[in-house]
């Protein structure tokens, strides 16, 4: 049963289109990624600097492990498959188990791009094929970091998102990952590699610098990748986490079943006359003229409201402003050379700082508001409405808007009392 589940996934996965667009955005902006930080110098596409470039990358894919494993679990909720599978003779085990195997050798699949990526990066940087000691430290890296990492973050994305089970939580947790990834490593910089910290990063970077803070810069040109004590710590600690972490989700893991009352579909009378006529009772006389702009303005609002109360947006815009604040406080405070706080340089790094979580609230709400009415069983009442279809999709995207200009609002404002803060 175990492998029907896999292969189940397996053939569900390869036949969607995000699959392969995953698959794309690892195979090509790898390279890109390395040519934007690195250039064409060779020192820079070292070996060395392979393996830092993956581990980098690794950070920024943890959205997509997180969307490939979290709806694998909300998927059987959301098609009211629950019940059928639980009528079936399959344990928790079986069933949590074929999940999880089948959802990471997609994982698996769409990170060996990041193999390929690598030798393009090098083809880009050193304008020739590369050697044997470049493909074997490609190799090794995926092997050393990659292959762990997206074990360990696997399972904990698949185990988190079968317990709080909202798809709105499969696809954010990704993101408040990586955010967070990125302030542990922004705070941790003062302990310095020779911490303790060393052994509990979970993505082996400080593991990395450790064992490689004597190498000279020609030496790093050549080295190859090497399990040190160190690094073999670092990756057997959270192989063994991930395996507890298994462990401890598949015992709380159960299905939360919906209403059967909102589920609960009523049989048409075969007798009744509107059932055997295939013309319409009445038809709906679409709004024209003011109406229109008037339930454009309405809905807008509607909508914004709605955006602003989900917990995927509070949860971004939250983070947001967080981490905004974290570099605000660091760039004029903790640095080696600190900023004044003038008005140029507060917008300089609020600016930097929420565009990217602007870009996750973009992509995830271009196709989550569009199909909001549908999710929730909306769209016939919705289309039988007398506004027109211009003012529902064109109000959906005036609310986003409104919804995107609260947020930039309350970035300002934390920009202007930091800044007042400062006494500046």
């Amino acid at each position: 049963m175990i492998l029907e589940f896999i292969k189940f996934e397996w053939t569900y996965r390869k036949k969607r289109s995000a699959t392969w667009i995953y698959a794309l955005i690892v195979l090509l902006l790898l390279p890109l990624l390395s040519t934007q930080m690195f250039g064409s110098n060779k020192s820079s596409n070292s070996n060395y600097e392979l393996v830092e470039n993956s581990l980098i990358f690794s950070i920024i894919l943890l959205p997509i492990i997180s969307a490939i494993m979290g709806v694998s679990i909300i998927r059987d909720t959301d098609y009211q498959m629950t019940s059928l599978i639980l009528s079936k003779p399959v344990s928790r085990l079986q069933l949590y188990l074929g999940r999880v195997l089948g959802s990471f050798l997609i994982v698996l699949m769409i990170f060996s791009m990041s193999i390929f990526g690598l030798i393009l990066s090098v083809i880009i940087g050193f304008g020739e094929l590369p050697n044997y000691y470049s493909i074997l430290t490609i190799l090794k890296s995926f092997l050393f970091f990659s292959l762990p990492n997206s074990f360990f973050f696997a399972v904990l994305f698949y185990g988190l998102a079968g317990l709080i089970q909202k798809r709105s939580w499969s696809y954010s947790q990704g993101f408040i990952m990586l955010i967070s990834l990125q302030l542990l490593y922004s705070s941790s910089r003062k302990f310095g590699v020779n911490s303790l910290f060393k052994y509990f990063d979970p993505l082996g970077f400080t593991a990395l610098r450790f064992e490689t803070m004597y190498l000279k810069a020609s030496e790093k040109i050549i080295w190859i990748p090497t399990m040190g004590s160190t690094l073999l710590i670092n990756r057997l600690i959270f192989i063994f986490a991930g395996i507890i972490l298994f462990i401890i989700f598949n015992y709380f893991f159960s299905y939360k079943i919906k209403n059967s009352s909102l589920n609960y579909k009523k049989f048409k009378n075969e007798n009744d006359p509107i059932s055997r006529t295939s013309k319409p009772v009445f038809t709906i006389k679409r709004d024209t003229g003011i109406g229109n702009i008037e339930k454009f303005l309405i809905s807008s609002v509607f909508y914004c409201k709605i955006i602003l109360r989900e917990t995927f947006f509070i949860v971004i815009s939250s983070v947001g402003i967080l981490f905004t604040l974290f570099q605000l406080y660091q760039r004029f405070n903790l640095a080696d050379r600190p900023l004044y706080a003038t008005t140029a340089n507060i917008i300089l790094i609020l600016s930097g700082g929420i565009s990217t979580f602007l870009s996750v609230l973009s992509i995830y709400y271009a196709g989550d508001i569009i199909f909001k009415e549908k999710n929730v069983g909306f769209t016939p009442i919705l289309e039988s409405s007398p506004a027109s279809k211009w003012v529902i999709l064109a109000s959906k995207f005036l609310g986003f808007i409104e919804s995107i200009m609260i947020l930039t609002a309350m970035i300002l404002i934390v920009g202007i009392l930091f800044q007042v803060s400062m006494g500046n």
